[in-house]
């Protein structure tokens, strides 16, 4: 349901309102302005289950270490996590720092990744996982994400 018929089953079924003051612009704005704020206020709130994306799968290719994640991808949430199901392993966030210096030690790693980070976006203004080993496999993995 967009927004203006929102606003129309609101006024509709408020008993306050007079049927003559059904269009009426100031009735209607004020309606608008407070559905608006209904509605930020139940977005904001950070523990609404619908806001996480839960079980998205992805696929880091055999011998690379980055893959771009899901196009609707904003961030790990809180109670968000990356894994591996195959192994029951997760694959802990770390900061781009922190990865880039495990990544100079260990330049030719092969196996599973332990830990990611988020390296700004692709061209296509997705973000871009970069993981601490070349996979010497394809490595499928699960997201929980908001």
């Amino acid at each position: 349901m967009n927004l203006p018929a929102a606003i129309d089953a609101i006024l509709e079924h408020t008993l306050e309102v007079d049927p003559r003051d059904y269009n009426a612009i100031r009735l209607r704005r004020r309606v608008w302005l407070r559905a608006i704020e209904i509605l930020q206020e139940i977005w904001d709130s950070w523990d609404w289950e619908f806001r996480y994306k839960v079980d998205a799968s992805l696929t880091l290719p055999s011998g690379d270490n980055e893959v771009s994640a899901p196009s609707d991808f904003h961030s790990i949430a809180y109670e968000g996590a990356l894994w591996i199901p195959s192994h029951r392993a997760p694959i802990h966030e770390r900061p781009s720092s922190w990865l880039m210096e495990c990544r100079r030690h260990n330049p030719t790693a092969t196996g599973f990744p332990e830990y990611f980070a988020a390296f700004g976006e692709s061209d296509s203004g997705i973000a871009v996982l970069r993981f601490d080993k070349l996979a010497g496999t394809d490595v499928v993995m699960q997201m929980d994400y908001e």
